[in-house]
């Protein structure tokens, strides 16, 4: 069964995206503060679940169809933030244990 991050419109209840995410162990979600972008952390596991890996679905919220960008990182995730106004993000990070 895959994870789905559903981006909803209130007070319509307008589904405006969807993005299905497969073989997750721990999901969470970071907004920038002007509402542009949704950054969300994906802890994944192999199908054999013995190894964990990480990537970030960037959401670009401003532009048509919501395009979803994702970034591949090897090592844990140990934290990811946006700049407060812009498009620039930072995350920690390091080996997997």
């Amino acid at each position: 069964q895959p994870a789905h991050v559903d981006l909803i419109s209130l007070p319509s209840r307008k589904k405006l995206r969807q993005k299905n995410l497969f073989n997750v162990t721990k999901c969470s979600m970071v907004w920038q503060e002007g509402g542009e972008y949704l950054g969300v952390k994906v802890t994944r596991h192999t199908k054999s679940k013995k190894t964990l890996y990480n990537n970030l679905e960037l959401f670009r919220m401003n532009e048509p169809g919501i395009p979803v960008e994702m970034l591949d990182v090897k090592d844990a995730v140990m934290s990811f933030s946006w700049e407060p106004q812009g498009s620039r993000f930072a995350i920690i990070h390091a080996e997997n244990p």
